[in-house]
């Protein structure tokens, strides 16, 4: 989806981030040096993505967060959620993001949490649609990849190449603990 070849109107992100920033700031939290960030138009089963290089970190959001027509405050509760992560010791959601988080929380008005639902991010029912319809696009497309047991015949259906696809030869059935072949559909 790209909003603006579709006549949608965006926010400026980095605007946001900078505001974000001074949020922040006010609060004396110290967040990581972001040399990069970035729209994702990709993204349909997250928000916001912080990646680490080196000392350094690139940041990216997701581009339905930006549409105008969805609550600016749910770009904002991304942006500081995936600053909170450059802080030492936060690139995971355990207790000393969760402790910061909750200090935003408390002093700011946000509801920052490690996952949020498209109510929650305040999206217009037209950018819920077209995020459920290119989550359906991008899942229908996966390939499939079938295991089946050659004692029994029990079938088993995945859509990525998880674990159990990989090492398939190392894995038996659930049923009889038949030893497993790999079928891709």
């Amino acid at each position: 989806m790209n909003m603006e070849s579709e006549g949608m109107h965006m926010r400026n992100l980095l605007r946001y981030v900078q505001e974000c920033k001074e949020e922040l700031d006010s609060l004396n939290i110290e967040y990581g040096n972001v040399v990069s960030w970035t729209i994702n138009t990709r993204a349909t089963k997250r928000w916001g993505q912080c990646k680490r290089k080196g000392s350094d970190y690139a940041i990216n959001i997701s581009e339905i967060l930006l549409d105008e027509r969805n609550d600016v405050k749910g770009l904002k509760e991304t942006i500081i959620h995936e600053l909170l992560h450059t802080i030492s010791g936060c690139m995971n959601h355990g207790e000393k993001w969760q402790m910061y988080a909750n200090e935003v929380n408390t002093c700011l008005g946000y509801e920052i949490s490690r996952i949020s639902t498209m109510d929650e991010k305040g999206l217009c029912e037209e950018c819920k649609q077209v995020r459920e319809e290119e989550y359906k696009k991008q899942y229908n497309s996966r390939p499939i990849y079938k295991l089946i047991c050659k004692e029994c015949g029990n079938t088993y259906t995945y859509r990525r190449a998880g674990y159990y696809v990989q090492h398939y030869k190392d894995c038996w059935c659930h049923l009889c603990k038949g030893k497993l072949d790999l079928i891709k559909g």
